[in-house]
């Protein structure tokens, strides 16, 4: 699922984590308006909620 906003698997992102912007990457939709994101930095999956989180790259749909 895509979103309006451009929020889907492999969206490219900048989060807002402990005060400070992250790069990475929208691995699946959790629950709701929550995400799990990958940091590009390390590696390490992070639930991040929609909110604290701006499209860089929205997601593509699949190839058919």
């Amino acid at each position: 699922m895509i979103t309006s906003q451009g929020f889907g698997m492999g969206a490219l992102v900048n989060v807002d984590w402990k005060m400070r912007k992250e790069l990475g990457m929208i691995m699946r939709q959790s629950r709701g308006y929550f995400w799990m994101v990958k940091r590009l930095s390390d590696g390490k999956t992070l639930l991040v909620p929609e909110r604290d989180m701006e499209v860089l790259s929205p997601a593509r749909p699949a190839a058919k």
